[in-house]
C-alpha cells in the first residue's frame, strides 16, 4: 500500500510538472510583439497654424459705359485674358452717326470763328483810320469770343462722341482669368442699369487672408524686433501654406499687410499675405480664389529638439504618456509635449532620453511590467520633412 501511494504521489508530480513546463512554453509564445525607435534629435523651429482662404489681388467686374445692343463677344469663357484685350462689343453705328455729326459742327464752328476773327481784325484797322467807332469794334471782338466758345464747346462734343464710340468696345482692363458671359450677343445693354457683363480677377500674384491671435502676434513681433538694426532681410513676416489634400507646407508668402486694429470679440487681427502665382503646367496657375489653405508661421529661433512620432503618444484623463522598452519588459513613461515640428512629429521635453526605446506600434497590447519580444525599426516620420542631426 505505501508504495502504491509513492507511485501516485511520483506521477502527480511529473504531471505538474509537464503542466508547468507547458505553461511556461505558451506564456512565451505568448510575449506580445512591439515594434520600438529612438527618438530622433533633429533642428526644429516652434510654429502655429491658422486657417486661411486664397483671394485675387484684383477683381473687376465688366460694365458697359454706353448702351446698345450686343453684337460680339471676343473671349473664351475661363480663360486668361491680357490688359486691353477685346471682350465685347456693342453696335457702334449710332454712335459713328452721332460723330460725325458732332465733326461737322465743329468745322461749321471753326469757319464761324475764322470768319469773326476777319471781321474784327477789319475793325481794328478802320478804328485806327476813325473809320469806325469803338463800339462797332467791342461788337466785333464779343461775336468773335462767342465764335471761340462755340469751337470749344464743338470739340468737346466730339471728343465725348469719340469717347462713347470708344466704349461700344469693351475692353479687359487688367490682366487676369475672366469668368463666363453673363449676357449673351443679342441683348439690349443699358449704362444706366447695374449689370454685370462678366467678371475678371488678376492671377499672379495672389492674396491669401487669415486672422493672427494676439500672442502669436506679439511672439512674431519680438522677434523681429530682435533682429540686427543692419539686417537686410525683408522686414515682412514669411510663412508657410499649404493647400487641401496637401500634407507638407510647400509653399511660401510674406504678409504685406495687418489690420490697424484687433477684433475685440476673437482677439485676434487679419493678416494679407503675398503669393507669387505663376504659370504651372498646362498653361494653369496652382492657385484659384476662393481655395482654403493652411498657413504656418514661425515664431521663434531655432532649437534642438527630441521628437517622437505622434502614434506613439498616448493619452490617459489629463496626463500624456509612451511605452518604452527597458529590460525587455514595458514600462509607461509620462511625458511633457512641446510643438509640433513636423507633420505627425511631436516635441517631447521631459520625460524620455535620446537612448530610450519608444513603442511605435502595438501599444495596445501593453501593461506595465509586461516582458515583450520587440523589433527596432526608424521611427515613422523621420523622413517627413525634418532636418535630423543625430540618426537612431
Amino acid at each position: 500500500m505505501p508504495r502504491l501511494i509513492l507511485a501516485i504521489s511520483i506521477g502527480t508530480a511529473l504531471w505538474l510538472a509537464g503542466c508547468n513546463r507547458q505553461s511556461a512554453k505558451e506564456a512565451n509564445l505568448a510575449l506580445p510583439k512591439v515594434e520600438v525607435a529612438k527618438p530622433l534629435l533633429v533642428d526644429a523651429i516652434d510654429a502655429v497654424e491658422f486657417n486661411g482662404r486664397l483671394e485675387a489681388s484684383q477683381t473687376v467686374e465688366v460694365r458697359a459705359r454706353v448702351s446698345g445692343y450686343l453684337i460680339k463677344d471676343s473671349f473664351p469663357e475661363g480663360e486668361e485674358v491680357k490688359t486691353g484685350d477685346l471682350l465685347f462689343e456693342i453696335d457702334p453705328q449710332t454712335y459713328q452717326k452721332t460723330l460725325d455729326a458732332t465733326q461737322a459742327d465743329l468745322k461749321a464752328a471753326e469757319a464761324q470763328l475764322k470768319l469773326a476773327d476777319a471781321e474784327y481784325g477789319r475793325a481794328r484797322l478802320l478804328l485806327s483810320r476813325s473809320a469806325v467807332s469803338p463800339e462797332e469794334v467791342d461788337v466785333r471782338l464779343g461775336a468773335q469770343r462767342v465764335a471761340a466758345a462755340a469751337v470749344t464747346s464743338a470739340r468737346a462734343k466730339v471728343e465725348r462722341a469719340e469717347l462713347d464710340l470708344q466704349f461700344t468696345k469693351i475692353r479687359s482692363p487688367i490682366s487676369g482669368r475672366v469668368s463666363r458671359k453673363l449676357v449673351t450677343i443679342g441683348n439690349l445693354i443699358s449704362s444706366t442699369q447695374d449689370s454685370i457683363l462678366t467678371t475678371i480677377v488678376a492671377q499672379d500674384p495672389a492674396h491669401l487672408y487669415f486672422s493672427v491671435d494676439e500672442r502669436t502676434y506679439l511672439r512674431v513681433d519680438r522677434q523681429s524686433r530682435s533682429r540686427p538694426s543692419n539686417d537686410n532681410a525683408k522686414t515682412s513676416i514669411p510663412f508657410l501654406f499649404r493647400l487641401e489634400e496637401e500634407r507638407s507646407f510647400l509653399h511660401q508668402g510674406f504678409v504685406d499687410f495687418l489690420e490697424n486694429r484687433f477684433d475685440s470679440s476673437t482677439g485676434t487681427i487679419a493678416a494679407r499675405g503675398v503669393v507669387a502665382n505663376p504659370v504651372a503646367g498646362n498653361a494653369r496657375r496652382q492657385f484659384i480664389p476662393g481655395m482654403r489653405a493652411r498657413v504656418k508661421i514661425e515664431t521663434d529661433a531655432p532649437y534642438r529638439a527630441l521628437v517622437v512620432n505622434e502614434e506613439a503618444v498616448q493619452s490617459d484623463l489629463r496626463r500624456r504618456f509612451v511605452w518604452i522598452i527597458r529590460d525587455n519588459k514595458a514600462e509607461r513613461v509620462e511625458v511633457k509635449l512641446g510643438e509640433t515640428v513636423a507633420p505627425g512629429m511631436r516635441d517631447i521635453v521631459e520625460g524620455i532620453d535620446r537612448e530610450d526605446l519608444v513603442v511605435v506600434r502595438g501599444v495596445q497590447f501593453l501593461r506595465p511590467g509586461l516582458p515583450v519580444e520587440f523589433v527596432k525599426v526608424d521611427m515613422p516620420g523621420s523622413r517627413d520633412g525634418l532636418k535630423v542631426v543625430l540618426q537612431p
